[in-house]
């Protein structure tokens, strides 16, 4: 919540670019402690992943990569299932 206030404040305050509209009016209309409560009600926004560091050559995964990522994602969905 923190960074997506952080990417609103400039633009509620000085009217510069760098917020979600949306968020940015309810800051100016109805301030941060009701902007908050709207973030909390909505789903995670999925973080951007960072692209490779300029010059570093973009290596396609191997099998063993592909077989840990999927070995990772299930764990980590059985275990938001298994979350109350």
């Amino acid at each position: 919540m923190a960074a997506a206030y952080e990417l609103a404040r400039p633009a509620a305050l000085g009217g510069r670019a760098g917020g979600s509209g949306h968020g940015v009016a309810v800051i100016r209309a109805r301030g941060v402690a009701a902007w908050m409560q709207v973030q909390v009600s909505l789903p995670a926004a999925a973080m951007p992943v960072p692209g490779p560091a300029p010059g570093v050559p973009l290596v396609p995964a191997g099998p063993a990569v592909t077989v840990l990522a999927a070995m990772t994602l299930a764990a980590v969905t059985a275990g938001r299932a298994a979350t109350p």
